[in-house]
């Protein structure tokens, strides 16, 4: 594990939510739980984290499975664009990934693991962040970051316990909403390949057909020959 720098705090969990925070907090789970639409549900975690820490920005990074980088799936008013990589190794959000811990830095720009080319591309100075992981039953998903105090205030245990709970809740919803649009894509898969399945087994059965024309042999297996190949492309183009 990384030696972690004096300006680095790391959460405990043992902070308490006040009363005001905790009604806030359920209010939120109830509107995350009643979309299954990734953006709609993006935006609202953005809204929520820059108000209950009093931040300037938020944003959300995910892990892409293809690249094993880090992406950021929204931020608020769209401020980072969703090309912007960020690597899981040399990045505060990937230590945050790789660890399933939070972390408060105080001097951002001081920190070894900051990854600067975000800031850079932004014309942005990030001088202060919280950092929490998105952690789910099946792994961390990502990291929940919010940037710059409004008042230039350090961010307190307060702030990290109640991220860490809209992360909790996040996460979840982020987890759901993906396996919905995934069931989705599977229904349209479905639904496209049956055609042409159709067609075969139908094919299939007439050349089967002890009163079957000679010419129709030859019309039949054209049939399955195309629709065997619709197929085929079907499959490489979903894949």
């Amino acid at each position: 594990m990384q030696e972690i720098p004096e300006n680095v705090t790391i959460s405990t969990n043992q902070e308490t939510i006040s009363a005001e925070h905790l009604k806030q907090l359920l209010e939120i789970s109830t509107q995350l739980s009643s979309t299954l639409q990734l953006d709609e549900l993006l935006s609202l975690v953005m809204k929520v984290a820059t108000e209950l820490t009093n931040t300037e920005t938020a944003s959300i990074l995910l892990v892409d499975k293809n690249t094993g980088q880090l992406h950021f799936a929204a931020s608020t008013d769209d401020f980072v664009p969703e090309n912007i990589v960020v690597p899981l190794d040399n990045s505060i959000a990937g230590w945050v990934v790789r660890h399933g811990r939070s972390l408060i830095l105080g001097d951002v720009q001081g920190d070894t693991r900051f990854y600067a080319n975000v800031d850079k591309n932004l014309e942005f100075v990030t001088r202060s962040m919280l950092a929490v992981p998105l952690s789910t039953s099946q792994g961390v998903l990502g990291a929940l970051e919010v940037i710059n105090k409004r008042d230039n205030s350090p961010y307190t245990g307060q702030d990290v316990a109640l991220m860490e709970s809209l992360a909790s809740q996040s996460a979840v919803a982020i987890l759901n909403a993906h396996l919905f649009n995934q069931s989705d894509l599977l229904a349209e898969i479905m639904h496209e390949i049956k055609t042409p399945l159709m067609a075969i087994t139908s094919a299939s059965e007439l050349m089967a057909r002890p009163d079957l024309p000679g010419e129709k042999h030859g019309e039949l297996m054209g049939m399955i020959n195309r629709e065997s190949r619709r197929l085929s492309r079907m499959t490489r183009d979903f894949l």
